[in-house]
Parts: structure tokens; sequence; C-alpha cells
């Protein structure tokens, strides 16, 4: 007993210790019968990758090295929020979850560098080299906190 109550405090000392956000993917259900749709993947400045969802206890995913996130914040420094564009013209549905991923650039401004929205796929305007690289990695940790 002593050494859960010991990990629940490091962890909660470990996730409340991080600040500084680098890079946010969240999702919103489609119509479902859950009274809390939204998961929200957080990166930190520390590397700490923090799960979200409702009014559960935010669980650390994983811890990214220093040089990912020197890597990430670079890729997103010159990136102007913007509205995002559809990718392919294609049908849309409401029932579809909706998914943001974005990054904070240089000026602390939140940038959206990609999303999926009623079952289109929206990129950014200047969907360059660092926002096509941003967009994947962030799908892909919130791929791994939501497994």
């Amino acid at each position: 007993m002593k050494h859960l109550l010991l990990l629940a405090a490091l962890i909660s000392t470990s996730v409340s210790a991080a600040t500084t956000v680098v890079a946010v993917a969240r999702q919103a259900d489609g119509f479902s019968p859950q009274p809390c749709r939204v998961r929200v993947v957080t990166v930190y400045a520390d590397g700490e990758v923090i799960y979200t969802r409702c009014t559960s206890r935010p669980v650390v995913v994983t811890t990214l090295s220093p040089e990912t996130i020197d890597a990430m914040v670079k890729l997103g420094a010159d990136l102007v929020p913007a509205r995002l564009n559809q990718e392919t013209p294609g049908p849309s549905c409401m029932d579809a979850p909706s998914k943001t991923f974005s990054v904070v650039n240089a000026a602390g401004d939140s940038v959206d560098v990609g999303g999926n929205w009623g079952c289109r796929r929206m990129i950014h305007p200047n969907y360059n080299y660092g926002a096509a690289r941003l967009h994947t990695v962030l799908e892909g940790l919130f791929e791994l906190a939501t497994i």
C-alpha cells in the first residue's frame, strides 16, 4: 500500500510540474451517449506527454527526449495562426469525431496544424514540411495515448 501511495504522489507531482505547453491534440467525439466526450493529449516542454479525459486524473503517457522537444519547437516556430483548409473534397458527416492538432509558435500563439472535422482531413494553409511532421507526430501521440 505504501508503494501505491508513493507512486500516486510521484505521478501527481510529475503531472502538476509540467507547465509550458509545446503542442496539443484534442478529440471531441461525435454523437455519443457519453456525458464527457473530449480527450486531450498535451506535450509539455519538459517532455511529458499527458492524456486527460473528462474528470479522469491526468495520465503520463510517455516522456519525449529534450532533442525531440527542441525539434518540435523549431518545426512550429514560424507557423502563424490561420484557418485550416480542407485537404481533399468529400462528403461531410455530422456524427464523426473531430480532432485538432495544435502547436505553440515562437510568439506563443496556438497554431492548428491539422485535424479531422466532419469526416474531412483539414490542413494548415502553409502545410509545409514542419506542419506536416508535427501533424503526424501529434496524431501518433494521440493514438498511443488512447490505445
